[in-house]
C-alpha cells in the first residue's frame, strides 16, 4: 500500500481526520500513536496543539481572504471555484511545509519544502470500484476534502480511522457531502479499519430507526405541502393579476394575494420551529447542550 502515495507521511498505524465542527475539541492531541490530519484552515483558525499532515484541496488561486475578527462573507455569496481563508493563511500554509507534510491541489511552489500534490489519478485508479460504483457516469465519486482524506489514509494503510470536527451537517452538505463520506467509513469499515467516532457526531446516526419508531421530521411533511400549495397559489395571483388589462379590476385578486402571502408567512414560521424541534434532537445538537 502507498507505493507512489507519500507513504513516508505514514508512522502510525492510526490517523485521526480532523475538521472545524465543534467535536474537534474531543480530538486525543495527546495520542502519540495518533497521526493527525486536518483539512483548509482548521489549524490555523482553531490554534490545533499539533497537525501531523495538512490537507488543502483548493486551488491556492481561488482563496477570497477575510480578517479574522471582522466582517466575512457568506460563502453562499462567493462565486463558483472562490473559497474563504484567513489574511496570511498562504503564509502559515508555507511554514507549515517546512516541518510536515502538505498536500495541495496544485503542483506546489518550489520553496515549499514538504509540500507535495495531491496523488489525485492513483488514487482514482486504487479506488476505482468506490469511486466509479456507475461505469456509465465518468466522474469519481468523492463529493468532499473528507472524502478525499479518507482516500488517501486508506491508501496509506492505516487500520484505525478517527473523525473529529467532520459532521457535514449543512443543509449543503448534508445533501451534497454526507452520503459519499458514509459510504466510505462503510468501505474502510468492509477493509477491516476500525473507525472511531466522537459522542456528539452526526456522521452514521439517525434520529429514528426507520419503520421501527416514528421519524422525528415526520411532522414537517404536511407543512411542506400546505407551504408548497401556499407557494403555487400564491404565484398563480400574482400572474393573473400582471396579466390583466388596465382597466380591469383586481381587487379581488390582490386582497387573495395578501390572505395567501400571510398564509406563505404563517406556514414558513410553523415549519422553522418543527425543523428546529427536530435539529435539537439530533445528536450533535444534544451533546452540545450536555457540554
Amino acid at each position: 500500500m502507498g507505493d507512489a502515495l507519500f507513504q513516508h507521511t505514514r508512522q502510525h498505524d492510526k490517523c485521526a481526520i480532523v475538521g472545524t465542527a465543534h467535536t474537534w475539541r474531543d480530538t486525543p492531541w495527546d495520542d502519540p500513536g495518533l497521526a493527525i490530519m486536518e483539512l483548509n484552515d482548521a489549524a490555523c483558525s482553531l490554534k490545533f496543539p499539533r497537525v501531523d499532515v495538512h490537507f488543502e484541496m483548493h486551488p491556492l488561486s481561488g482563496f477570497v481572504y477575510w480578517q479574522p475578527g471582522g466582517p466575512r462573507m457568506s460563502p453562499d455569496s462567493l462565486p463558483p471555484g472562490r473559497y474563504l481563508r484567513p489574511v496570511g493563511y498562504l503564509d502559515w500554509l508555507k511554514t507549515q511545509s517546512q516541518t510536515i507534510p502538505v498536500l495541495l491541489h496544485d503542483a506546489p511552489p518550489e520553496d515549499w519544502t514538504n509540500a507535495e500534490q495531491y496523488p489525485l489519478q492513483a488514487i482514482c485508479e486504487r479506488y476505482r470500484d468506490i469511486l466509479q460504483i456507475d461505469p456509465t457516469w465518468g466522474k469519481p465519486y468523492a463529493a468532499s476534502g473528507p472524502a478525499w482524506m479518507m482516500l488517501y489514509a486508506l491508501a496509506q494503510g492505516y487500520t484505525e480511522i478517527h473523525i473529529y470536527g467532520i459532521h457535514l451537517a449543512t443543509e449543503r452538505e448534508y445533501q451534497d457531502q454526507r452520503p459519499n463520506f458514509e459510504c466510505l467509513i462503510g468501505y474502510a469499515i468492509a477493509q477491516g479499519v476500525k473507525i472511531v467516532l466522537p459522542r456528539g457526531t452526526p456522521i452514521c446516526k439517525a434520529t429514528s430507526v426507520y419503520c421501527y419508531e416514528p421519524r422525528v421530521n415526520q411532522a414537517e411533511d404536511g407543512i411542506r405541502w400546505r407551504l408548497e400549495r401556499a407557494e403555487t397559489k400564491r404565484a398563480q395571483i400574482a400572474q393573473e393579476i400582471m396579466d390583466r388589462s388596465w382597466y380591469e379590476s383586481s381587487r379581488a385578486l390582490r386582497n387573495d394575494l395578501v390572505h395567501w402571502t400571510a398564509k406563505q408567512s404563517d406556514l414558513k414560521q410553523q415549519l422553522g420551529r418543527v425543523v428546529f424541534a427536530g435539529q435539537i434532537q439530533r445528536p450533535e445538537w444534544r451533546d452540545a447542550v450536555r457540554g
